[in-house]
């Protein structure tokens, strides 16, 4: 073929034995070039460089998946709770605590960010055969990550959730009367 790969054990450095083999192949075909000598250490190294692009590009990209997630849920839940400032007030001059007003709006927050992780838990199951090649050690199905991911989560969307209620339990009654 093309290209021919030479695979030797030496004792001792195997470096120090590229003269010897390029000798030997020269002696039988002066013509074939000897390049690309390496170790099979450096060889896996290179093959595995690949992977590891491709497992830090995920990384990455993972972390921004998780970045937007948060910001879009404290997006929606910073403008339902702006557009309910009214009925908080409302509420707290009715007497409601400031734990009842921060329940509320966590509770609304929970819920969506529970049908959130419904929906892409259900999709990412659907996708599963694509998903298969670019998981290793990690069965599509491994219970463990599936938890672990829907933990995590389930905990960015509660503190995305958090700030929007403590904006709402700080809202004076009157002020909100008069927006």
């Amino acid at each position: 073929g093309p290209q021919t790969f030479l695979h030797l054990r030496t004792e001792g450095d195997p470096i120090q034995a590229t003269q010897a083999v390029e000798q030997a192949v020269h002696e039988q075909n002066a013509k074939l070039p000897v390049f690309d000598v390496c170790t099979l250490e450096q060889s896996s190294q290179t093959a595995n460089m690949f992977a590891m692009i491709e497992t830090t590009f995920a990384g990455a990209f993972a972390i921004l998946a998780l970045i937007l997630a948060a910001s879009g849920i404290y997006g929606v839940m910073a403008y339902r709770t702006e557009l309910r400032t009214r009925e908080i007030g409302i509420r707290v001059a009715l007497g409601a605590s400031r734990s009842d007003v921060l329940r509320l709006v966590l509770r609304q927050g929970i819920r969506l960010t529970a049908l959130g992780l419904f929906v892409g838990l259900t999709v990412a199951l659907l996708f599963t055969r694509l998903l298969r090649g670019l998981l290793f050690g990690v069965s599509t199905m491994d219970p463990l990550t599936i938890l672990s991911v829907r933990a995590l989560l389930s905990l960015i969307g509660v503190a995305a959730c958090y700030l929007p209620a403590l904006k709402a339990i700080r809202i004076n009654p009157v002020t909100a009367m008069r927006a």
